[in-house]
């Protein structure tokens, strides 16, 4: 499966021998409460269990979750913050502790965890997170900067426009800075028209999923004008 495929895919549940175990990580030990709970068959609560490999009221129950595997923490940052999307009572009430989880998995050592960290904060919560995904914007890992583009665009991260231009300007990758016209767009950065110009007018992608067709599409969808794909046509508008 290709790095962009896997952003999509959910992780498949490890279902282990073993109980519910407390670790250390904030976010595992709030899903593996859940795993818990669940194992439990809906009957009752069961209470968080430290430094335990089972749940004494309840005894063994199936699946838990190891920080050291990348595989549980994607796991985690997943299930947790689409309990909360999909507006399940007690994990709404706990969406801050979440919310902080998720933030402490943005320096995961895992690319992938690092990714949909990003996915569960938007989430969670929404432009509340802009500035901690931004921060995202400098990762070393070509994907996590896609993800994390992709992402204040969708939030409408306007506030965020000028570190989304220096994407658009300067990242390494094409996908990258493609997706940075789109959230350009998408956050109505109108005070970006002079980067996007540029995009159109330097960037040597023609092709229409290229970097300068979505520079151009930006452009029109900002302005409300539509002088054709030149960059010459487009001078006068933006001012250069």
């Amino acid at each position: 499966m290709t790095r962009p495929a896997a952003i999509a895919v959910v992780g498949a549940a490890l279902l282990l021998a073993g109980g519910c175990r407390s670790v250390q990580s904030d976010l595992v030990d709030l899903q593996a409460e859940r795993r818990c709970t669940e194992a439990v068959a809906l009957k009752r609560q069961c209470k968080r269990v430290l430094r335990t490999e089972a749940c004494p009221e309840h005894g063994p129950v199936p699946g838990k979750l190891d920080p050291e595997l990348y595989e549980d923490r994607y796991e985690a940052a997943v299930s947790l913050a689409k309990e909360v999307l999909d507006g399940t009572p007690s994990y709404v009430a706990r969406r801050d502790d979440i919310a902080k989880g998720l933030r402490g998995r943005l320096d995961d050592r895992s690319a992938l965890v690092r990714q949909v960290a990003i996915d569960g904060l938007v989430a969670v919560e929404g432009a509340g997170a802009a500035a901690a995904i931004a921060d995202r914007l400098r990762d070393r890992d070509v994907w996590v900067r896609y993800t994390a583009v992709k992402a204040l665009g969708r939030i409408q991260a306007r506030d965020r426009a000028e570190g989304i231009a220096h994407a658009l300007r300067r990242d390494e990758g094409r996908d990258v800075r493609r997706a940075a016209a789109q959230a350009l767009r998408e956050a109505r950065a109108t005070e970006a028209a002079r980067e996007l110009f540029l995009a159109l007018a330097g960037d040597d992608s023609p092709d229409r999923s290229g970097v300068r067709y979505h520079a151009y599409l930006a452009l029109r969808a900002l302005t409300g004008k539509d002088p054709g794909e030149s960059p010459r046509a487009w001078r006068p508008i933006v001012g250069q």
